[in-house]
């Protein structure tokens, strides 16, 4: 009878460990940058509720806004989705330099990492 009590106790606390290993919050919440040499300034800002991304054809210029996205959080970051709720891409925050990235595909198929750091005060 004792080892009935034990084995839902165990799958109890299993189940809250698992649910304890994501990411915490604090270290992705708030606004990032990628600002390339040449091109576009990219933003993302980041809340409990969604994911965004914003671009800017100059650093200082018009910021265009993209939608809000809903994500799940992981142990090391969150997975981006679409709006029909597919994957888009894996966000991984590197707490040693305190920074975000992520890789998407360029229409020729090659990848590219953006890695973007904490939104400075000027933006």
């Amino acid at each position: 009878m004792r080892k009935l009590l034990i084995i839902p106790a165990l799958a109890a606390v299993m189940t809250l460990t698992a649910c304890s290993r994501s990411i915490d919050m604090d270290k992705l919440r708030g606004g990032w940058e990628y600002v390339p040499e040449l091109g576009s300034a990219l933003y993302i800002e980041i809340t409990d509720d969604y994911f965004m991304q914003s671009a800017s054809a100059e650093p200082d210029g018009e910021l265009t806004n993209g939608e809000k996205l809903k994500y799940e959080r992981t142990t090391d970051g969150i997975v981006v989705r679409n709006t029909d709720g597919k994957a888009l891409f894996t966000l991984y925050y590197d707490e040693d330099s305190d920074t975000v990235s992520y890789t998407v595909k360029n229409p020729d198929g090659s990848d590219l990492s953006l890695t973007f750091g904490r939104k400075t005060d000027a933006q």
